[in-house]
């Protein structure tokens, strides 16, 4: 009861007080000329169109604060006990859950074992209002584990992004047909239908349209404010990360095949849109998206780049006896 309380405060007042300023600083003396020099009529107009965008930007970034000052009121009443720990997934299913102290041994032989996906060190945050610190674990990284001795504990040193990542949304594309009972369904069914019925004359544009209404899509918030994923080097929002943070946050799973797109700011407000071949990439100050499809294609053909190569280099010794 109290952190409903307590979020809708903060966000009221949050927004009233950058709401006010903006008006008085910005829209007050624009608005004033523009009306002055224009008809009254188009003042509406010239509003959404000049004030739309940064009126989102204000939602969005006060959203966020106010989501790091509940989690702060939170952790001041409700402390967990937290302890640094490897978690081992496998298609979004945590499979292993090992703390860190005098375990390598056990971590050395589910690494072995080679049953997971995913691999995510978590570390206990130094900000309060954070749970973890969550770095993910790379082959190299793993590797480095195994040349661990069985009573050595071992430290990953991390440092973390000075980005932000704003109001992270995932659309998921749905045929109609499937059991959708969740409250973030989004229909755009109802608008297809409408237009039909309008629109009587052009037959085609209706069964086209009618199509079109047979897919759903389901929004999912991306919840990012209990723990940090902003470490350099950290690669996040990739098909198994996905399906994993589906299942902890809503427990939805995804096939496979599943397409969905992903939706985001970074903290200059600049907007990033990837789908499910594409992640991100944890930079200094920025995030940067990137095809994990490439990165599969180099592996294939360096092989035959190699063996092209070789029989070139054959071909060029035996062109020096022919001449």
């Amino acid at each position: 009861m109290w952190d409903y309380i307590i979020y809708g405060s903060a966000v009221s007042a949050g927004f009233l007080f950058i709401f006010n300023n903006y008006c008085k600083n910005i829209m007050k003396s624009s608005c004033l000329d523009y009306c002055k020099k224009n008809r009254k009529s188009s003042c509406l107009d010239y509003c959404k169109n000049k004030y739309g965008w940064g009126l989102f930007k204000i939602y969005a970034v006060n959203k966020r604060r106010c989501l790091a000052i509940n989690s702060r009121f939170k952790c001041q009443f409700t402390k967990p006990k937290l302890h640094d720990n490897i978690l081992f997934i496998k298609d979004g299913l945590r499979k292993e859950n090992v703390r860190i102290h005098e375990n390598t041994k056990l971590i050395k032989d589910i690494i072995e074992r080679n049953e997971y996906n995913l691999v995510l060190y978590r570390t206990i945050s130094k900000h309060v209002g954070i749970e973890y610190d969550i770095i993910r674990l790379c082959e190299k990284d793993i590797n480095s584990i195994l040349t661990l001795k069985d009573d050595e504990d071992f430290v990953f040193d991390y440092s973390e992004s000075n980005c932000a990542i704003i109001n992270p949304v995932l659309q998921i594309e749905n045929i109609k047909g499937v059991d959708n009972t969740d409250s973030n369904i989004v229909a755009d069914a109802t608008a297809d239908s409408d237009e039909c019925k309008s629109e009587n004359d052009n037959n085609s544009n209706c069964s086209e349209s009618s199509n079109d209404s047979s897919k759903n899509r389901e929004v999912y918030e991306l919840m990012l404010e209990r723990d940090n994923y902003l470490i350099v080097g950290n690669k996040i929002f990739d098909f198994p990360f996905i399906k994993w943070f589906l299942r902890e946050q809503y427990t939805k799973n995804i096939e496979d095949d599943q397409e969905y797109n992903i939706f985001c700011f970074d903290g200059n407000i600049n907007q990033f849109s990837i789908d499910q071949t594409q992640c991100f990439i944890i930079e200094d100050k920025t995030i940067t998206p990137i095809s994990t499809i490439v990165e599969k294609e180099k592996i294939e053909e360096d092989p035959e780049e190699e063996e092209s190569k070789k029989v070139i280099e054959k071909a060029k010794s035996w062109s020096y006896f022919t001449w």
